[in-house]
């Protein structure tokens, strides 16, 4: 009996112990995400750091609190394009298509990185001559190869869809 009563600070020592450090291990999860969220502002549509955000915010389980603050930013300044670029696209992963549509369309001025992520959505929705328009409109945004033939091959895509197979065709060469 005066075993199990030694025992217990050791027990109570592990324990916080081990609270500390998923504290610690909470606190840098944050850091990095504010980290992803500040890039994230000064390039709302670069893919792959989107896509490691998302992936954080989804590890986190915080996609819905990220979605109402992106929400509330959005409603005290409808001009903030990065924040709706940033939402659109949280909102097209979750599912919430129209929604994602709604918001990248309320852009006033859409950049072609902006028509490339609504070509995205359009195609998402087999909208394809709206997608065929935004994605030809999103061609100045690509910039390497790489990036020109994700565009390419998404126009050919919807040319396709849209029955214009020679158009599809051609772009794919």
């Amino acid at each position: 009996m005066s075993r199990s009563y030694a025992l217990l600070p050791l027990s109570i020592l592990l324990i916080g112990a081990l609270h500390a450090q998923e504290g610690d291990e909470q606190a840098v999860r944050d850091r990095s995400l504010d980290k992803r969220r500040s890039l994230l502002q000064q390039q709302p549509t670069h893919q792959a750091l989107f896509d490691s955000y998302f992936k954080m915010l989804v590890t986190s389980n915080v996609v819905a609190e990220e979605t109402r603050a992106l929400r509330d930013k959005l409603a005290k300044d409808k001009a903030d394009t990065a924040a709706s670029i940033i939402l659109g696209r949280i909102l097209l992963r979750t599912g919430k298509d129209e929604e994602a549509l709604e918001i990248l369309d309320a852009i006033p001025n859409k950049t072609a990185e902006i028509q490339g992520v609504l070509g995205d959505i359009y195609l998402k929705l087999t909208r394809f001559d709206l997608a065929t328009r935004a994605l030809e409109a999103s061609m100045p945004a690509a910039r390497t190869a790489e990036a020109k033939a994700g565009v390419l091959e998404k126009l050919g895509k919807a040319q396709l869809a849209l029955k214009k197979k020679d158009t599809a065709l051609a772009t794919w060469r």
